[in-house]
């Protein structure tokens, strides 16, 4: 099973997709509800793996606020508890360059780096990853504000992350920096960004409600007579 599990993951950067992302979570929540079945080293791996499929999932697919937010939440307690990063060899990024830049086709995939490096390495490239996954919601209104913060955290941190890591992070504040100087979005663009919430909110706000006309079938009062 654990095997299974890791292998879902060979490649983190697949799982920008949606629907992968959705599948992904499922697996990992109901694993999470079967801790008992692992080891604890195994429990510990799966939590890193889990950052992959769970915490970035929910960034890039949730229209819910309160679960965005509470995730994001996560992310930074989880970045606080890292131990500084040693410093990496010249020329060596290790796991913590992206995956979505990593090839296609070699000898040591992400797959390979995965199994390979340390807990506290796979660590980091995962929150790194969740970090950047939260940056496509950057347009979203309701989310800028969170996301903004989640990065400003993780530059504050920059220590933890080591030198390629920084990189990356300053990659991140750098397209912040840019997000925030766009013009915002029209009345239109903004009403596409409502959560579901919301969009559900506004729309039952304006509906016309009487106790007499038009209930049950187009006002004939069978609602009433059912009622009694």
């Amino acid at each position: 099973m654990f095997k299974a599990l890791c292998s879902s993951l060979e490649k983190p950067s697949a799982l920008v997709d949606p629907s992968l992302a959705l599948e992904a979570r499922r697996l990992f929540v109901l694993a999470s509800s079967r801790a008992k079945m692992f080891t604890t080293d195994e429990r510990d791996r799966l939590d890193v793996l889990g950052i992959w499929a769970v915490s970035r999932g929910v960034l890039l697919v949730t229209d819910d606020s309160f679960e965005f937010n509470k995730t994001i939440s996560g992310l930074k307690t989880t970045m606080s508890e890292l131990p500084d990063a040693e410093e990496e060899p010249q020329g060596g990024s290790g796991a913590l360059s992206s995956s979505t830049e990593a090839p296609e086709d070699g000898s040591k995939d992400e797959a390979a780096n995965a199994h390979e490096a340390d807990l506290p390495t796979l660590r980091r490239a995962a929150l790194l990853d969740a970090v950047q996954g939260a940056l496509t919601r950057l347009g979203t209104p309701w989310a800028r504000v969170s996301v903004e913060l989640l990065v400003k955290h993780a530059c504050s941190l920059e220590a933890k992350f080591g030198r390629a890591g920084a990189e990356r992070l300053r990659d991140f504040a750098e397209r912040v920096k840019r997000g925030q100087s766009k013009p915002q979005g029209s009345k239109d663009d903004k009403k596409a960004d409502m959560t579901s919430f919301e969009r559900m909110r506004s729309e039952w706000s304006r509906a016309t409600v009487s106790h007499r006309g038009q209930v049950g079938s187009q006002g004939d009062h069978k609602t009433a007579t059912w009622l009694g």
